[in-house]
């Protein structure tokens, strides 16, 4: 056994804990996101937010296999940990954290989730609804309990939450399809692959898409000639794709509005002999970066889910607090393509 000096046994300890903090050290929301802020309120801060000892947050996503809510949760954990070191909460004084998810974006399986938490009385429920018509009942149940509720990602059309954290959907699916037209140089037919008819989120995207069309490009020979909606389908995905194909055989390109329809269309595409058709995606994952960098697809709108959570969480934290908060608070997107898929800023969207 060799036995070292007690000096090189402590810079080598010391080299071992730096790495180690390095790699687990959480990224600083304002290093990794433009400022999210409105009415004046910094969305990104923990900052003069007064919480009693034991508050519980909770929050309900509407899709556990969708790596967007992966990164939707982590951005929370981080303002919560950032809420009990400026608090200085430790133990059984920490403000706590649950988040739930049915595996697929079935309505009765979130109100399912809905009504377990609400039997818990957290302070403060998060929810990105999958049918705010569908859960009335559960909703004015929170508001009647005193949970304060905050709506993130999809909007929430019973306007009974205090603050709705998501991206200008109609403006991200409007720059999608600009996108589009110009790749397929303003001529030839388009489908729109939508991720579900019955969320906001799907309504307000395909609506931008077709707007967009109808004010600026009327004068063109392009068409949207198909719409599918994904959640509503029974047929596999390949049935769904070859149906579209074998339906319009010269399709131009297909728009996709979220993740799941974006990583559909890519792997599917990628087991074709030969691709003829455009597409432009929704949302940002390890396998959409890829697909952009070898040209499987143009580009695609990025969002930050990472700082929606975060913002999601101090909008909840701000109502259990007594503060105001912004009816509406806007998270960034970003068009992504060959020209900047391995910058730094669309790498930390990942949460690299």
């Amino acid at each position: 056994m060799i036995k070292l000096p007690g000096f090189y046994i402590l810079l080598f300890c010391t080299a071992i804990v730096l790495t180690g903090c390095k790699q687990t050290k959480a990224p600083d929301p304002q290093s990794v996101a433009e400022s999210i802020t409105a009415e004046g309120i910094d969305y990104l801060s923990s900052e003069n937010i007064e919480l009693e000892p034991k508050t519980e947050i909770a929050m309900i996503a509407t899709d556990s296999e969708n790596s967007f809510y992966e990164l939707v949760k982590k951005g929370a954990e981080h303002a919560i940990s950032d809420l009990n070191q400026q608090l200085g909460y430790t133990g059984k004084q920490k403000i706590s954290f649950s988040f739930a998810s049915p595996k697929t974006e079935s309505v009765i399986d979130q109100i399912n989730i809905i009504d377990q938490f609400l039997d818990k009385a957290p302070d403060a429920l998060c929810i990105s609804f999958t049918d705010t018509s569908a859960c009335k009942t559960q909703l004015q149940m929170a508001k009647n309990n005193g949970i304060h509720l905050i709506a993130f990602d999809a909007l929430d059309e019973s306007k009974a939450a205090e603050a709705m954290i998501s991206i200008d959907n109609a403006a991200a699916a409007t720059e999608a399809a600009a996108k589009m037209f110009d790749e397929v140089n303003y001529q030839g037919k388009i489908a729109v692959l939508v991720h579900n008819s019955l969320k906001q989120t799907g309504q307000e995207r395909y609506k931008a898409i077709t707007g967009e069309l109808a004010e600026k490009y009327a004068n063109k020979d392009l068409r949207v000639v198909d719409v599918v909606y994904l959640a509503q389908e029974e047929r596999s995905d390949k049935e769904i794709l070859d149906g579209l194909l074998e339906k319009h055989p010269d399709l131009a390109g297909i728009i996709c509005t979220d993740l799941v329809t974006t990583e559909m269309v890519i792997d599917y595409t990628k087991k074709l002999k030969e691709k003829t058709f455009s597409i432009v995606g929704f949302d940002i994952s390890e396998k959409i970066t890829e697909a952009v960098n070898d040209g499987t697809i143009v580009g695609t709108i990025a969002q930050d889910p990472y700082h929606m959570g975060y913002a999601t969480i101090i909008a909840a934290a701000r109502s259990v607090a007594g503060l105001e908060n912004a009816e509406d608070v806007l998270t960034s997107h970003l068009w992504v393509d060959k020209e900047n898929v391995t910058d730094d800023k669309v790498q930390m969207l990942l949460n690299k």
